[in-house]
């Protein structure tokens, strides 16, 4: 019995599929797999929309159909530009857009490129929320010393 199941098992592990591809979906393999693409970016969106708010607290509220270079406008001076004059809120406009309307699924680079515009769009805004926390926390010091 133990063999015919070992047999069996076997069987299946053979008989799974390895190289499929399936359009928006990460390979299996690689560290995208079963991840979907589109998903994936567009959930990137209210955690950067969640990182503004702390950056700018009257920052408006997020419309359901506005573009990222629209909605984020007011982040753009923070952000460093390339050669191009493009910064990485452009790219990742694009890449949502992507996401949003083109009736194809976005390509594994397309994600790859709006994911990693979105980390660096993160990191940049967490480094402006600890500037600011440093610059508070050095101001409350400062008051603290002169009233002792």
């Amino acid at each position: 019995m133990t063999q015919e199941y070992v047999r069996t098992c076997l069987a299946a592990f053979q008989s799974e599929p390895k190289d499929v591809v399936h359009e928006g979906w990460g390979r299996p393999g690689t560290r995208w797999d079963g991840v979907r693409f589109r998903r994936a970016l567009l959930d990137t969106i209210p955690e950067i929309d969640a990182l503004v708010h702390l950056v700018i607290p009257t920052h408006p509220f997020l419309k359901p159909h506005d573009r990222m270079l629209h909605h984020f406008r007011f982040i753009l001076p923070l952000l460093g530009s390339d050669e191009d004059e493009l910064t990485p809120l452009h790219y990742y406009d694009s890449a949502i857009q992507l996401a949003r309307t083109a009736h194809r699924e976005p390509t594994e680079h397309e994600f790859e490129l709006g994911m990693e515009m979105a980390e660096a769009i993160k990191q940049i805004l967490t480094e402006c929320r600890l500037e600011m926390l440093e610059g508070s926390s050095t101001q409350l010091n400062g008051i603290s010393e002169e009233s002792q």
